[in-house]
């Protein structure tokens, strides 16, 4: 007994310590005066885990630090001297990781219902008021794809037994499987202030099951283009990107479709991304849902720039909703804004393309069980994109290019020039409830305003073609009946346009 007392008193100071400081091999000769931990300059993960280990706020010293293996932490932040003065170099398949854990999966007694407020489950969950689940099924929350789940996170009012009520009412129907997930999750966890350079690793930082996350200040920089994932959260609640560069993260450039994401967002939910640039990915930033993780919803991206991705800039898949994208740009770009999910605004866009695909690609298709030809996603389903200005530098196939229906879809001011086959292509063969407001279009040499033609393998189509001009510059052009090219009965409606506006 007394030696469990005096051991327990031994550690007592080293646990309560808040913050730690590490230094690098090269740090300041101050810095290394004040660290509690060493670093030497070869497996340097060694000393910072440590220090995760003991304190909630690790601080590194300027200087660089070597790491051949996984830097983990949980409930943490991460600190560094800053951008210019604290690098970490890896070469471990996943770069920084703060992670919660699962805890455990209960069934359903039936199916559930968006707008109930209540969930009768078999078992009796150890979890309280305030605490967050994840209500999950195997239907597919859109599209084919059998990895896009449905999912959305609630936060418990109360659990008596096997009855859990929430706080709000479920957003989504769940009809197959149902189950709830819990967790142990982290709150304020970050890291901030450094560079980190990942040598053909996967994935470089990821917060994974965690409230109130955030990444702030960093460069990322994958000379090696193996990089699959950048900066990455995980089932996280409330989260803040800000100030951050990623570069090279193309998982195999030297493959045909390499599909790195600078900026890697799967089941999220009220965020922000502001001032963050990806250069050389393939889609800067990725926005969606995948397996067991909830609908990423209520996302605001801020002044945000893409330059020379390998398609486009701006990427969301269907588990996403309500993404605000405000005065994003896209340079370089073989495409600037790929829309699978539905409800996105799109807020004063720029556009610079030097390739053939659309600035605004929304939809596309996919494949179950192996075979490319069905449609995927709700891109089109109530997309508002206000004062865009696209150059399609007289490369870009059209402006619009759509492979999923089109549900109330409006565009609102803007200028358009540079495309070099036509002006909106649909493959959905469904388009109703889209309008054009007060926008200018450069359509010298198009070959048609419209183009309607079934997809791949389709069967079925809803082949309705509803657009309302409303107050439109369409320069350059001929006459409407020699720019329209559809299969389907249409229902156009022109008003105040402007055929002769050089």
């Amino acid at each position: 007994m007394q030696l469990i007392s005096v051991l327990t008193l031994c550690f007592l100071p080293l646990l309560s310590i808040a913050q730690i400081k590490v230094a690098a091999k090269d740090a300041t000769a101050a810095e290394i005066n004040a660290a509690n931990l060493k670093c030497n300059g070869n497996a340097d993960q060694k000393e910072i885990n440590d220090a995760l280990k003991q304190g909630k706020i690790v601080e590194l010293s300027s200087g660089t630090f070597n790491c051949n293996g996984e830097i983990k932490g949980g409930n943490n932040i991460l600190r560094g001297q800053g951008k210019n003065a604290t690098k970490i170099i890896t070469t471990a398949k996943n770069g920084i990781h703060f992670e919660g854990r699962l805890l455990a999966r209960f069934n359903a007694t039936g199916e559930l219902n968006a707008g109930s407020n209540a969930i009768n489950v078999r078992g009796n969950p150890n979890i309280g008021s305030g605490d967050i689940i994840l209500i999950a099924s195997d239907d597919l929350y859109c599209g084919l794809r059998g990895y896009y789940m449905n999912g959305e996170g609630a936060v418990v009012k109360s659990a008596i037994g096997g009855t859990i009520n929430l706080q709000q009412p479920l957003k989504l129907d769940y009809k197959k499987n149902a189950r709830i997930v819990t967790y142990q999750f982290h709150d304020n966890v970050g890291m901030e202030n450094f560079t980190l350079e990942t040598r053909n690793g996967e994935v470089a930082l990821m917060i994974k099951y965690a409230t109130n996350a955030f990444y702030k200040n960093i460069d990322l920089i994958d000379p090696t283009e193996k990089c699959w994932q950048g900066f990455s959260v995980n089932n996280v609640y409330g989260f803040e990107y800000s100030n951050l560069y990623a570069s090279g993260i193309l998982h195999g450039r030297s493959t045909t479709t390499p599909h790195g994401y600078g900026f890697y967002i799967s089941g999220a939910e009220d965020g922000i991304i502001k001032n963050c640039k990806g250069y050389n990915n393939k889609h800067s930033f990725e926005i969606s849902g995948y397996l067991e993780v909830p609908v990423s919803r209520n996302i605001r991206l801020e002044n945000c720039e893409t330059d020379n991705d390998w398609r486009a800039g701006f990427s969301t898949h269907g588990a996403a909703s309500d993404i605000d994208w405000i005065n994003c740009t896209a340079k370089n770009a073989n495409g600037g804004f790929l829309i699978r999910s539905d409800n996105n605004r799109i807020i004063n866009p720029v556009v610079e393309c030097r390739d053939y695909n659309s600035a605004f690609f929304i939809g596309e298709y996919t494949q179950q069980n192996g075979t490319w030809d069905k449609f995927d996603g709700i891109g089109g389903d109530n997309l508002y994109i206000e004062n865009p200005t696209v150059d399609g530098a007289g490369v870009t196939n059209c402006y619009f290019e759509f492979r999923d229906p089109i549900r109330n879809m409006e565009v609102v001011g803007g200028s358009f020039t540079g495309a070099k086959n036509g002006l909106l292509i649909f493959y959905g063969m469904e388009c109703s409830n889209f309008t054009l407001k007060n926008c200018y279009f450069n359509i010298k040499g198009l070959k048609h305003l419209f183009e309607m033609q079934p997809g791949k393998g389709e069967t079925t189509y809803n082949t309705t073609l509803q657009v309302s001009f409303e107050n439109v510059q369409l320069c350059g052009g001929g006459a409407p009946q020699d720019l329209l090219t559809s299969p389907v009965a249409t229902d156009l409606q022109f008003s105040g346009i402007d055929w002769n506006c050089d």
